[in-house]
C-alpha cells in the first residue's frame, strides 16, 4: 500500500514533467499544480510515518483527493492544449477547477 502510494507521486511528478514539456503552462496555474504536487509528496510522507490508524485514514482520504486533482487539472490542460493548439493562455477556467479540487482536499 504505502509502496503504491509513493508510486503515484512518482507517476505525478513524470506526468507533470511532461506536460510542461509539451506545452506552456501559465503562471499561476503551473504553481498551483506544483503547490498541490508538493502536498501530495508531503503527505505521502506522513502517512508512512504515522502509527495512530484513524490518522492514516484521513491522510489517505486527503492523498486520494489531491492525486485525482491533480490529474484531473492535467487531464484538463491536455483536452485544452490539443483544441487549442500550443497557444497556452492563461486558462482561468482550468486553474479555478484545479483550485477548487486541491482546496476540497485540504
Amino acid at each position: 500500500m504505502l509502496q503504491s502510494l509513493h508510486e503515484q507521486v512518482q507517476q505525478a511528478r513524470k506526468d507533470l514533467a511532461h506536460a510542461i514539456q509539451e506545452n506552456l503552462l501559465s503562471r499561476q496555474f503551473g504553481a498551483t499544480i506544483i503547490l498541490a504536487l508538493v502536498h501530495l509528496s508531503s503527505t505521502e510522507t506522513k502517512i508512512r510515518k504515522t502509527t495512530s490508524l484513524k490518522e492514516r485514514r484521513q491522510l489517505i482520504n486527503e492523498f486520494n483527493t489531491v492525486s485525482s486533482a491533480i490529474t484531473k487539472g492535467l487531464r484538463l490542460l491536455q483536452n485544452a492544449e490539443g483544441s487549442l493548439g500550443r497557444t497556452s493562455t492563461d486558462m482561468p477556467e482550468l486553474r479555478q477547477r484545479l483550485q477548487d479540487s486541491v482546496a476540497q482536499g485540504r
